[in-house]
């Protein structure tokens, strides 16, 4: 389930997913390089990835894509992954 918070226009300003408990839910990166994206699109790759076993909190899903927040030791970042390319990687 998402939760979604909306402006007084009714626009969606914030999302996160929620488990069975309304926790954050999280996902595990299952492979050892997964690279970030700006949008939810191949063409919008960053430089920047995700290695296996980093942990992050799911906002957000668009078909095969999670919008993601990780919190890394340079602070919080907020990108999209792949999941067609997170699970065709592993091993």
């Amino acid at each position: 389930m998402f939760e979604k918070t909306l402006d007084p226009q009714g626009n969606i300003i914030a999302s996160r997913a929620l488990d069975d408990d309304d926790q954050p839910q999280t996902w595990t990166v299952p492979t050892s390089r997964l690279y970030l994206h700006t949008r939810p699109a191949e063409a919008s790759r960053s430089k920047a990835y995700l290695i296996e076993g980093d942990v992050c909190e799911v906002l957000d899903q668009q078909g095969d894509w999670l919008l993601i927040r990780y919190v890394s030791h340079k602070g919080p970042l907020q990108r999209w992954v792949s999941l067609d390319e997170a699970y065709s990687l592993t091993h």
